[in-house]
């Protein structure tokens, strides 16, 4: 079922799982994070940390548990006004780090910088409630694809009527578990970057703050184009999961697609002979498919 009718018969459920996953991290005492798992990184920011730990307990509860689960904030005044799941979680293994402020960068650069990260990474968003297999099934993906990206939800790149890079909002969501560059992965739903892809993050540095500051996608895939990563899909179809009530006013989504700031970020980086390259291999792939087809 989908669409506003399927939301609207879905939501009463999501309300009762988000009233579950308020309790446990009040109340919980078991760990967040044991030993073996990949780290899982997310970040958060003013009002919404005080609802950020209802992200990290839909995480916490998974089939598989991150080895490491670390909460990024950039201002440390923020620490001596937690909320109390936030309180019980760092007394169950959460890692609550300062950083410097990347803006949206900050859910994987401090992360890559640290070393911590050396053997990949996993990041999430602090607004969206995971499933139990969410991690389990990422990483299945993972070691199928252990050179790629993957991540449950992305959307193809394609060309407009000039055969330039169409404009953000026209792409489609991907469909298919084949590996591509025209994948261009979006952070809501969970993605795993290969200790590789963190090899290349690393030897870039923060050269995002001059292209993409508000739109670390845009710089994610730049990075994994330029490095050889091609981007696959752990369903066959992209993946949207449910978010915690009262979180989206503001969110970066709305001025980055509804304003266009993807576009302009895209253009930034990828200068024009990157991204002539870009549309040379999406044409490939395209060309590629149809043959397959």
């Amino acid at each position: 079922m989908s669409g506003k009718f399927g939301y609207w018969l879905r939501r009463p459920l999501v309300i009762l799982w988000m009233v579950g996953l308020e309790l446990q991290a009040r109340l919980g005492r078991s760990p967040v994070a044991v030993a073996g798992g990949p780290v899982v990184s997310l970040t958060s920011y003013g009002a919404r940390v005080k609802k950020c730990h209802i992200a990290v307990e839909s995480i916490a509860r998974g089939r598989l548990q991150p080895g490491k689960l670390i909460l990024w904030l950039d201002d440390a005044a923020l620490l001596s006004d937690l909320s109390r799941g936030l309180r019980r979680q760092q007394s169950r293994g959460l890692e609550i780090r300062i950083a410097a402020n990347y803006g949206p960068h900050t859910k994987y650069f401090p992360a890559v910088l640290s070393g911590i990260a050396d053997d990949g990474l996993v990041t999430a968003d602090d607004d969206v409630l995971y499933p139990r297999n969410w991690l389990r099934k990422l990483m299945d993906a993972q070691s199928s694809n252990p050179g790629c990206v993957v991540a449950y939800r992305a959307r193809q790149i394609t060309l407009d009527a000039h055969g330039d890079i169409a404009k953000y909002h026209d792409w489609p969501f991907s469909e298919g578990r084949t590996p591509r560059v025209s994948n261009f992965a979006t952070g809501h739903s969970g993605v795993s970057y290969p200790s590789s892809m963190i090899d290349a993050l690393r030897s870039r540095g923060a050269a995002f703050e001059s292209c993409a500051p508000r739109a670390d996608d845009v710089w994610l895939h730049y990075v994994a184009f330029e490095s050889g990563h091609m981007v696959t899909l752990v369903h066959s179809r992209s993946v949207s999961f449910d978010t915690v009530s009262g979180t989206q006013k503001g969110a970066l989504k709305h001025s980055n697609v509804g304003n266009a700031a993807n576009d302009e970020q895209i253009e930034a980086t990828y200068v024009p002979a990157r991204r002539e390259a870009l549309i040379a291999r999406i044409r490939s792939e395209a060309v590629d498919g149809s043959r397959h087809a």
